[in-house]
């Protein structure tokens, strides 16, 4: 039994140590194109485009993100933590540090 429990151990000590990079890497992308580009750039992107352009950038991580709705929630905090703010009414994001 206690050899069971060491495979676990062993399997979750390796899956954890597999997991790691891509969110940090997408925190970085976001910042490296607000930076380059402009806030405006991150304003408009979306997660389809978002997505497209981690592809490019790092196609060897692109594999380790479960699915599109990651990117998503990434872009969207990247967003709401650096001044911008979602309109629900007209569905866009608006730059509350432009004003």
């Amino acid at each position: 039994m206690s050899n069971l429990k060491e495979l676990i151990s062993q399997a979750l000590d390796q899956q954890q140590g597999q997991g790691g990079g891509h969110i940090s890497a997408m925190r970085a992308l976001l910042a490296k194109i607000e930076r380059e580009h402009g806030r405006e750039v991150i304003r408009q992107l979306r997660p389809v485009g978002f997505k497209m352009i981690f592809a490019a950038v790092h196609p060897d991580l692109v594999g380790k993100v479960g699915n599109s709705h990651e990117f998503a929630c990434q872009l969207n905090a990247y967003k709401n933590s650096h001044g911008f703010q979602y309109d629900k009414v007209n569905k866009i994001w608006i730059d509350t540090r432009a004003k």
